[in-house]
């Protein structure tokens, strides 16, 4: 009932398997990297031991968000004797809340930027596409994650379909001598190989054959790698694994970058980059550094 929900008993519970939830992840983050570990006991609903199913992070949380509105909202005396304990539960609740949006609305990833260079994108840590390019113009993109072995991708503007005949979604490369395929293909093979412990390192490949669409002959077989350029695959039809790319409503220079050692040794102390945003016309220099981020826009 809403009342037992309300009452402590149910934070009683909860919180101790939460604790424990929070040990579990920190402990098999060695096994399995932390990005999994996180999601596994603290962001899902749902983990499994074996065949068992037990309530994940997500709906502990949930059920603790839900016991805190009801006594907030409903059963608190509301009255100034009781204010330190009636903000209590509002702080807690906020605290809750925020930490529900920024899992659900936050975005992470990267950019690299040679000195002097300017970008006006991020990458993504670990979503990865398929970009089919003509005449160097994206034609068409894929999500990587969505592709399995065995699938057949279209394209109306293509004279071709796609056959996946293998897929990694992080690689070994051995030698080949297949000379029936085309370009890398004929030196290398994929090879399956376990995931890395941090996500953002695995190492992603593709071998596919293109199919004629007019004569179902197969054009070849061929492999593309994450981040591996080939100067050509069949006509000006180019095809890469790359990370997700989101496009910034500003471009961001990097004007000069620092690395500041402590007195008489190569130990780093702090690094220090002086950046120059873009927007439109408007330009405005900026030095981040070690635990002085700057933010914009949200970002």
């Amino acid at each position: 009932s809403a009342q037992f929900m309300a009452g402590p008993k149910p934070i009683y519970w909860l919180m101790p398997w939460f604790m424990i939830l929070l040990v579990a992840a920190t402990i098999d983050q060695k096994n399995i990297g932390l990005y999994d570990a996180v999601h596994k006991y603290l962001y899902d609903f749902i983990f499994w031991i074996g065949p068992i199913p037990l309530p994940g992070g997500g709906t502990t949380l949930v059920l603790i968000t839900i016991s805190l509105a009801l006594k907030f909202l409903f059963f608190s005396p509301w009255s100034w004797k009781r204010c330190g304990i009636i903000l209590s539960h509002l702080g807690c609740l906020m605290l809750l809340l925020g930490g529900l949006v920024t899992i659900i609305d936050s975005e992470e990833g990267f950019i690299i930027i040679p000195e002097g260079e300017e970008r006006n994108y991020y990458q993504d840590y670990h979503n990865r596409d398929l970009v089919i390019s003509n005449n160097k113009n994206v034609s068409i993109v894929f999500n990587f994650d969505d592709i399995k072995a065995e699938d057949v991708l279209k394209n109306s503007d293509f004279p071709f379909n796609i056959n996946i005949i293998d897929k990694c979604n992080n690689c070994d490369v051995i030698p080949s001598d297949n000379k029936e395929r085309q370009g890398l293909a004929k030196e290398i093979m994929l090879k399956y190989k376990a995931s890395e412990l941090n996500r953002e390192e695995n190492f992603s490949g593709l071998t596919f054959s293109l199919i004629e669409k007019d004569s179902q002959e197969i054009i070849g077989e061929f492999i593309t790698l994450e981040d591996v350029k080939q100067d050509k695959f069949y006509k000006n039809y180019n095809f890469e694994i790359v990370r997700r790319k989101t496009n910034l409503p500003f471009s961001i220079v990097l004007e000069d970058f620092r690395k500041i050692d402590y007195p008489g040794t190569n130990k780093a102390s702090n690094y220090q980059s002086d950046l120059t945003l873009r927007e439109n016309n408007v330009r405005w220099p900026v030095t981040i550094e070690m635990n002085q981020p700057y933010r914009y826009k949200g970002y």
